[in-house]
């Protein structure tokens, strides 16, 4: 028995030679596949189990033989759509987080330093991940930050000097120069809350670009493929039928 592979509800698109070939060894070709069409693999189910992460029950199926099993089935989505979703997450999340860093600036007003240094700290780590956030989906999508501009400037010292702000406002906080802090709040850091979002907004709209023209590129593609795929299987038949 052949396993079939199925990829986005499209049943049997890809074909394989070796029967005995393990469904580790499959799927590994299938990621290439499916990364030189500048997409991602999101689920992946053997036989209806889930196969996506290592469990013991997972790894034992990785191993077997893709004669063993009746099919494999794969959803995908294009790249540039899993990046929107990303980006529009981190957009989500800043409003909390000029929120907190309003609260902050009302500690310090009120000085209550002490509340403000504590939540401010605990504001830079959330700053650290969302920042994070930001150039691994801007590497996902291949987005080279020394190359790209942004805001008149690289991507790549936009974000430097975001950080380099926050580190600027944390030093003047623990030492205590109260009139420094006042100016970040002020002048420095509320404009900074908008650039991260304006840069959200400017890369979704270039992941939707990436998408629409994906898609209008799918079609003819997807019937290459399984054109490519399904012939040598015609030609056996017709062969059988001469003989």
């Amino acid at each position: 028995m052949k396993m079939k592979i199925n990829i986005d509800g499209i049943k049997d698109i890809i074909s394989y030679q070796n029967e005995e070939e393990s469904v580790g060894s499959i799927l590994k070709n299938i990621q290439r596949f499916v990364a030189s069409e500048k997409r991602v693999v999101l689920d992946v189910r053997v036989d209806k189990k889930p196969i996506n992460e290592i469990t013991p029950e997972s790894e034992i199926i990785l191993k077997k033989a893709a004669s063993q099993f009746k099919a494999m089935d794969l959803t995908t989505c294009l790249k540039s759509q899993l990046s929107y979703l990303s980006l529009e997450e981190i957009k989500e999340d800043m409003p909390s987080l000029k929120e907190k860093f309003s609260f902050i600036a009302v500690k310090v007003q009120e000085r209550n330093l002490k509340t403000a240094l504590e939540k401010f700290i605990e504001l830079i780590d959330q700053w650290k991940v969302i920042h994070e956030r930001i150039i691994d989906t801007l590497s996902f999508m291949e987005i080279n930050l020394s190359k790209t501009k942004f805001k008149n400037k690289s991507l790549q010292q936009f974000l430097e000097e975001h950080n380099q702000v926050y580190k600027e406002l944390l030093s003047a906080m623990e030492q205590e120069d109260w009139v420094l802090v006042a100016d970040f709040m002020e002048y420095e850091i509320p404009p900074k809350f908008d650039e991260i979002l304006d840069l959200c907004t400017d890369m979704m709209n270039q992941s939707s670009d990436q998408t629409k023209n994906a898609e209008k590129s799918k079609k003819p593609s997807e019937k290459k493929l399984i054109k490519k795929e399904t012939a040598p299987k015609a030609t056996t038949k017709t062969a059988k039928k001469k003989s």
